[in-house]
């Protein structure tokens, strides 16, 4: 149900209102079961954005079951408000925003590293048997990462997949060859 709650809310960011409050109600009518879940593949999602909704179907229709996921229009997106309560309320959402995890656009010097051990840390603690990641074409900054985390998961004996797409669906739809392959590596 968090995974569906999660993709209908990216999904009201981008349609209508009345489009928006009929899938709301197709959600609330829709029952939830994890059976479909224990059979498949449980994968840790990372990269930089992932703004269509259907990509996050179509890795779960090959056979994942995407267990958690770290990108700007994911996960990111549900940074839950921290502090103490009876701490000013400003000061709280600032200091949620101010500290959650890096754009994947900012670089720290003092901690160069810390993009790839993130991304084994939440792979690890979803129980992830599998990595795969998504980067936009042409995104410099964030390319340039990819090797270390390359090397820090395949230290760690985690199976990565990486995917470079233009963040259409029609992208990361030509992908599913690789993605179903690797889902099956992971069986």
């Amino acid at each position: 149900m968090a995974r569906r709650c999660k993709l209908f809310i990216i999904r009201a960011a981008t349609s209508s209102l009345d489009d928006t409050l009929n899938r709301l109600q197709q959600l609330s009518d829709t029952p939830d079961s994890d059976i479909a879940e224990n059979t498949k593949v449980p994968v840790y999602l990372f990269g930089n954005v992932m703004p269509d909704p259907e990509a996050f179907e179509l890795i779960e229709s090959c056979g994942a079951y995407i267990a958690n996921d770290d990108f700007c229009t994911g996960n990111r997106l549900f940074t839950p408000i921290g502090g103490v309560a009876g701490e000013d309320p400003l000061l709280r959402i600032a200091n949620t925003m101010l500290l959650k995890p890096a754009c994947a656009r900012t670089f720290d010097p003092a901690q160069p590293g810390k993009a790839a051990k993130d991304v084994l840390t939440n792979a690890h603690s979803c129980d992830a048997r599998g990595v795969i990641g998504h980067t936009v074409k042409f995104c410099d900054p964030y390319l340039e990462r990819i090797p270390y985390i390359r090397d820090i998961l395949k230290d760690a004996g985690l199976p990565t997949l990486f995917l470079e797409g233009d963040c259409t669906l029609r992208s990361i739809g030509q992908q599913r060859t690789r993605i179903e392959a690797f889902i099956e590596m992971l069986r």
